[in-house]
């Protein structure tokens, strides 16, 4: 335990009150994770000087981003990131601000925290991995088709159904709509790949096969190759000539009604 980071000043306060709740200083030890030795000083210290000697034994940063502020709020940042890792700068300051501990205790702003905690914990932070870019958009019919399943329709008679939908974005319309009965004794299940490729077989039978089809990042697609082998289902486009491509998290289609339209209105059927 001899790398363990110093005790804050809320850890300190802590052990302090475990020993008055009638705790042992080897369960307060174990609990902070520092040793019974470090425990007993702070518990002797509390006892003879009072709980604001617990508070004086660390001054102020000074330099950094919480510099001009009163110690604590330097350890109550770090005790609540700590705490919760996984929130920003924003959540933290609203846990700050219902902490007792801090009651009239100046604040510092969102930008500050988050540069204080670049500064002293930067392990904690999370890595954002890059937002995926939109995939190309399509600028002739059947260059891309977009294929998405609307699940869990409720019929009138109570069935549950999935409706897959073919669309061709840049000519406005559906190439196909299949309603599929997916009711099972619990609840629904998911369309397997069978009933997927047959009605695409409807749609290629009638109107051609397109250059690319894009679909949502469903277990039956698969995930982008870069992150995994491909699926039956993007090696049976690829013996098609057909590219299988994704579009990006939480977007079921990248091109809205406006791209559509203006690439409609920019299209050569306009000059005719």
């Amino acid at each position: 335990m001899s790398n363990r980071r110093p005790l804050t000043i809320a850890e300190r306060e802590l052990i302090y009150d475990g020993k008055l709740n009638g705790k042992s200083l080897g369960d307060v030890a174990q609990t902070y994770r520092c040793t019974r030795s470090c425990a007993r000083k702070w518990w002797r210290i509390g006892r003879k000087h009072g709980r604001d000697a617990l508070r004086r034994q660390r001054h102020a940063p000074s330099e950094g981003a919480l510099s001009c502020f009163e110690p604590i709020v330097a350890e109550r940042a770090l005790f609540w990131k700590r705490l919760h890792h996984k929130r920003g700068a924003s959540r933290i300051l609203d846990d700050m601000e219902n902490d007792p501990l801090l009651a009239g205790v100046r604040l510092p702003k969102k930008s500050a925290l988050a540069a204080f905690f670049h500064e002293a914990c930067p392990e904690l932070l999370q890595r954002r991995e890059p937002r995926p870019k939109p995939p190309p958009r399509s600028t002739h019919v059947h260059a891309l088709w977009e294929m998405d399943g609307k699940e869990n329709v409720r019929l009138a008679n109570d069935t549950i159904a999935t409706v897959l939908d073919v669309r061709e974005p840049v000519a406005c319309c559906f190439l196909g709509s299949f309603a599929h009965e997916v009711q099972t004794e619990k609840a629904w299940r998911k369309l397997d790949l069978r009933e997927i490729q047959t009605d695409l077989r409807t749609v290629f039978t009638q109107f051609g096969l397109p250059l690319a089809i894009q679909t949502d990042r469903e277990s039956v697609y698969g995930k982008p190759p870069e992150n995994e082998f491909p699926t039956l289902f993007t090696l049976w486009l690829v013996g098609l000539g057909i590219v299988h491509q994704f579009g990006r998290p939480g977007q079921a289609t990248d091109q809205t009604q406006a791209d559509i339209l203006n690439s409609v209105l920019s299209s050569p059927l306009k000059e005719q």
